[in-house]
Parts: structure tokens; sequence; C-alpha cells
């Protein structure tokens, strides 16, 4: 079922699909009450509110029967999986304590934010100038082909470590940025827009809520207030790509986009098109173009994109984009197997409620604070597909440990020499 059919099917009943997701999205809220307290949190956006939509998709699917129930029990349980692995681990933000940062580190940060910076600033102009603006392009993907992914990965990665350096020098500081640094987050934000990813601003919104220190508990005004910006941002991006301003045209496209939040499902479980995707390998497609990113096999060897694979079958074309195989799809593909679907679905959701749980015990704006809420952000990716998840973690690990150490290694070398020097 293309996206066209499934929003044609919700639009035919309209009624009855809007009382379902509001039913399963108070639901969701309800099971993350005590660990969610603000809408700032990244598991209200990417567990409450996306995954009550997949929810919300498959159920109606299966209510007008279009999928076969085999299909939606074992999306349910699956889902349920991950749900119970990040409620065990998870916990509500904590209050942080105020402390006295140490000069150095405070150094460090002011040098990471103009370093990181100076990176991405590089990076995405040599893409512009060879590539082209990703906003303005067919698809965005075409602007890391050629071997410029790693320019497009090599920005994203440093833009992440500068909006968490600018946070946390703010916050522990207690005092402004300065006019350079905030000239830097308004560039930052550019290059976020003219990427073409659509929600890039939540990492920003996920960050300030990390390093906030309090629940960020927001009036009915405000909730009202960032939403509507939230649309706003989301509505410019589309008359862009679009090159319209027909709010006639806009507001269905943008509806439309929320709808296929789940597209993956509808793609795959009507018609049992999931059986019809060529098999692979379970670590084959794992780590299988992991390997040909650090240029262990070729990328003539590299797995299958599932999400083209699927796009030709569904929409017969071979366009190079599609959607992403979310976490139960991908493993019920992999294993063909509902239990173990079940069982690596929890394996994600604890693995999220972990590295919650591991962030929220931070005592401090440190820097194993910083590790943490950059890799805690990147495990909801797993969620969006484990396959490129896989990929895309490990590679913005491999720089980010390189360009942590180019900053903050010198703070640790230097109380080594202290530390030997008052020994002797």
């Amino acid at each position: 079922m293309t996206t066209l059919e499934f929003s044609l099917l919700a639009l035919k009943h309209m009624e009855s699909y809007l009382v379902l997701w509001l039913a399963l999205f108070v639901l969701y809220r309800l099971l993350f009450w005590k660990t969610v307290k603000s809408i700032l949190d990244p598991l209200y956006f990417v567990v409450i509110f996306t995954n009550s939509i997949c929810t919300a998709n498959v159920v109606f699917l299966a209510i007008y029967n279009e999928i076969k129930w085999y299909y939606t029990l074992t999306y349910l349980f699956s889902e349920a999986a991950l749900l119970i692995g990040i409620l065990l681990f998870a916990r509500p933000q904590p209050v942080l304590l105020p402390h006295m940062p140490s000069p150095e580190f405070v150094r460090r940060l002011k040098f990471g934010i103009l370093f990181t910076m100076t990176i991405a600033i590089a990076a995405n102009m040599m893409i512009y100038i060879n590539r082209g603006i990703p906003l303005l392009l067919e698809s965005r993907n075409d602007a890391s082909a050629g071997g410029f992914g790693i320019l497009l990965r090599l920005s994203q990665v440093a833009t992440a470590l500068f909006v968490l350096f600018y946070y946390v020098k703010k916050k522990i500081t207690a005092s402004p940025n300065s006019r350079m640094e905030h000239l830097l987050f308004v560039i930052s934000i550019v290059f976020g827009l003219l990427s073409g990813y659509k929600a890039f601003f939540l990492f920003y919104i996920f960050v300030y809520f990390f390093t906030s220190g309090h629940t960020v508990s927001m009036s009915f005004k405000k909730k009202t207030v960032f939403t509507a910006g939230g649309i706003i941002v989301m509505l410019a991006m589309f008359s862009v790509v679009l090159d319209t301003t027909e709010l006639g045209l806009l507001v269905p496209a943008l509806l439309t986009r929320l709808l296929a939040s789940g597209d993956v499902y509808y793609m795959a479980f009507v018609n049992d098109t999931i059986d019809m995707l060529p098999p692979q390998g379970f670590f084959y497609q794992l780590f299988g173009s992991l390997l040909a990113s650090f240029r262990v096999v070729s990328w003539d060897a590299a797995p299958l994109n599932y999400g083209y694979a699927i796009n030709e079958v569904v929409n017969k074309n071979d366009l190079l984009f599609g959607p992403t195989f979310r976490y139960n799809v991908l493993w019920l593909l992999l294993t063909k197997s509902p239990i173990l679907t079940v069982m690596l679905s929890f394996m994600v959701g604890a693995t999220i409620g972990l590295l919650n749980r591991a962030l929220y015990r931070s005592k401090k704006l440190g820097l194993s604070f910083i590790v943490i809420a950059f890799f805690y952000y990147k495990s909801f990716m797993i969620i969006l597909g484990p396959d490129h998840a896989v990929n895309d973690i490990v590679l913005s690990a491999t720089i980010f440990i390189v360009m942590a150490a180019v900053i903050f290694l010198p703070i640790y070398t230097k109380r080594t020499v202290l530390a030997t020097g008052m020994a002797s």
C-alpha cells in the first residue's frame, strides 16, 4: 500500500482514525506518566507521539482487514516489549545540583565551540559547492553521493557537539554565551534548515532539556506556542521543497508526513509485501554497511537498502528513497520469528532505558554527561532502523572520540603531569 492509498483510506474513515489515535496517544502518555514530565523530553516525541501514530496505523489497518492479524499481533507484542524495556530502566530527569566548574573545563568548552563549528562550516561549504544545498536537491541523499557522505557525517557530529557545548557552558557558568557563540548558534540553525532534515531542530530542544536540570514544566500557552513554532518550521521547509506557499497544499503535505511516521508498516504488511523482499543474513544486514564504510568490503558487497527495495516493489520506481525499516519490521524480516522479534525489541527498549538512566544519574554537567547525552540521543535511531543505526552510531562515535580527544585531552594530560610532579 502506498502512502497516497493509506492517506485516502484514513481520510475516508477520518473519525475512526482520529478516535483510535487519540485513545492510543492517551494510553502511551499514561504509561510514561511517572517517567516523562515534559513535552521537551525526547521520549515524549520519539515514543509517545510517534509510536502512538505507528500503532494507530497498524491497528487501523487490522480493523479494516487490510493486514493479517499475524502482523498485528507481532507488532503489538514487539511494541509492548519495547515499551517495557524502556520503562524498566528509564527514570525521570532529576534536578542537577549546582557546582563550580573548573576554569580549565570552561576554557575547553569555549575552544570546543569554535573548533566544532569551524569543522561544520568547512564541511558544509564543501558539500554546497560540490553537491549543492540538500534542501534544494531532488533528494537530500544526493548531497552525500560521490564520497561526500563522510563530510556530511562530520558536519552532523560537529554540530551535535557544538550544541551540547553551547548549552552546557551556558548552564554551568550561569551566564549568557558570547556574541560570537550566539552567531555560531544561528549559523548552525541555518545549516540545519538547509540540510533538508525536517526535524533537525528537535536535537536543540532535547539538549536544552537535558541540560536544564529540571522538568521544564510548561503552561498550556507555552505548549501551544512551542507546537505552533514546530509546525511553522515544518511548513516553511515543505514550502521550499514543494515550491509553493499555498496552505491548501502545505497542510495536507504535513498531515500526510505525520501519517507516514509508520509508513513501513502499511508498505510491508499489506498484501504480504514483506515476503517479496529478498532475504539477507541477520549479521550481514546489521554490520555490512559498517564494514563497507571502513572499506573492509566494497560498497558493491554492502547489504541491500530495504527502504529502496520496498519502494521499488510498492511504488514501482527505483528512486533512492523509501521508508526506514523500523525495529520490529526489520527484526521480523531478518528472523522470520515473532518470538525473536519480541525479544530483540525488548533489547532495543532496554538499551534506550539504560542510557536514559545513565544520563540522569549524572551529578554534574561534565564530559561524561556530554558523552552519554550524545549516545542517548543516537540510541533512538535504533527504533527507526537498527541496520542504519549501527552504521551511524559507530561512525559517529569514531568522529566523536577524535574531536573530544582534541578538545579535552589537554585537561587530562595536564592533570597527569601535575599528579606525577606531586608524587615525585
